[in-house]
This record gives structure tokens, C-alpha cells and sequence, in this order.
């Protein structure tokens, strides 16, 4: 474009040694040019958002398999792959790639929870166990995706696997009261040991008791 009467250019650079070291380095560079001459490089790349190491490190205390996939170049990619401390890292990818790398991993037999914001994301969000998508990503990402983080980034999908595992804890011990109770109450009940009026208490109580530990999850703030 032309600004106070000087033409000013700002892309890719015509010298590729610049590029390639840009790009050995995982990092995009624009070249500034005022009529015609070189007035300067700006060297990109992206930044590790605050808290996604340490939500990383929670996901990993799972036992979670990680890997990041991303259209971007392969250098960049694993540039930030090794700054969160993911081993397994794939760029350059186009949206099939994405899906066939889902398709392999399940054909590991693993179960697959995938987090994309992307438009070609979509469908390996789709084909995935779990599909996470972020709330700003495009519309029919948020389509495709299991689960929608409203807010909070990666952070926000550890507390998810978080409150998965919280849900989970909870249905085991409601179904051990209920066990506990069907196997104590009904055959005293049965065999008059046990007055059907204080049955049907010892029945109500239960039935309090497993939905007062369901509610445990609301008040503790599970997220």
C-alpha cells in the first residue's frame, strides 16, 4: 500500500535464508519494505497461554496419553509441543490428516478425547470419543464438538476430566448405598424382622441419602 506518499510492502521475505531460519526456529517471519528497500523483519510465534503448563501436568497425572496436532508448520508445532512437555507432536496437517490420525490412534484400541477451536477441526471433533471444542471456534466446530468450554482454555479441560472423574466417584457410591440397602433392608422385611413401616423409612433415607450425595458435586462447586 501506499502511505504519505511511500509504498510500503509487508509479507513474506524475497531472501529465503531468512525464511528458512525463521522456520528452523518454528516461527513465522514478515518482512517490512519501504519503496522497495528492506526496512526490517518481525519474527513470530506463538506463546504458551498462562496456566497451560500446569493444566498439562494435570492431564498427564491421569495416565492421559498427550499429542498435539495443528495445521501449522512442523517446527512450530513442535516448538511449543516440547515447551509444554508433549513428546508427540504432528504439523503441517491438513483436516483429513486430523482425522485419519483420530481413526489410527482408535484403531489402537484407545478411546479418543480431542480440543480444536478450528474450522478443520470439525470433523475429528466428530469422530472422536470426546469432542471439546472452545466457545470462540467456529460455528461448526461448536456443532460438532461433546463439550463447549465457555471460558478458561486449557485450564478449563483439566477441571472438565476433573468433574469426569468426581461424576464417576459419585455414581459408584450411590450404587453401593442402594446395593447396601437392597441387600440389608428387603430380606429383614421379607422375613418380619424388619416392620415394613421402618423399611419404607430405611427406603426413603436411602433414597436421601444417594440424592444428598449427587448434590455433593453442586456444592463443592464442581465445575
Amino acid at each position: 500500500g501506499v502511505v504519505g506518499g511511500r509504498s510500503l510492502f509487508l509479507g513474506r521475505p524475497l531472501d529465503p535464508s531468512l525464511y528458512a531460519e525463521a522456520q528452523g526456529r518454528g516461527e513465522a517471519v514478515v518482512e517490512l519494505r519501504v519503496d522497495g528497500e528492506v526496512a526490517g523483519a518481525f519474527f513470530l510465534a506463538d506463546e504458551v497461554r498462562p496456566g497451560a503448563k500446569e493444566a498439562i501436568s494435570r492431564l498427564r497425572s491421569r495416565g492421559l496419553r498427550l499429542l498435539v496436532a495443528s495445521g501449522d508448520s512442523p517446527r512450530a508445532v513442535e516448538r511449543l509441543a516440547k515447551e509444554l512437555g508433549i513428546g508427540e507432536s504432528f504439523g503441517g496437517m491438513r483436516p483429513e490428516e486430523k482425522l485419519n490420525l483420530i481413526r489410527a490412534l482408535q484403531g489402537e484400541g484407545l478411546r479418543v478425547a480431542m480440543a480444536g477451536d478450528g474450522l478443520n477441526d470439525a470433523a475429528a471433533l466428530r469422530a472422536s470419543e470426546l469432542g471439546i471444542a472452545m466457545a470462540e471456534g467456529s460455528d461448526l466446530t461448536v456443532e460438532s464438538a461433546d463439550a463447549v468450554i465457555l471460558r478458561g482454555g486449557i485450564s478449563a479441560i483439566a477441571d472438565l476430566f476433573d468433574l469426569f472423574s468426581s461424576i464417576r466417584r459419585v455414581v459408584a457410591q450411590n450404587l453401593l448405598l442402594a446395593f447396601a440397602y437392597n441387600a440389608l433392608a428387603v430380606p429383614l422385611a421379607v422375613l418380619g424382622v424388619l416392620h415394613p413401616l421402618v423399611a419404607e423409612l430405611a427406603m426413603l433415607l436411602s433414597s436421601i441419602t444417594v440424592t444428598a450425595n449427587a448434590l455433593r458435586l453442586k456444592l463443592s462447586g464442581g465445575r
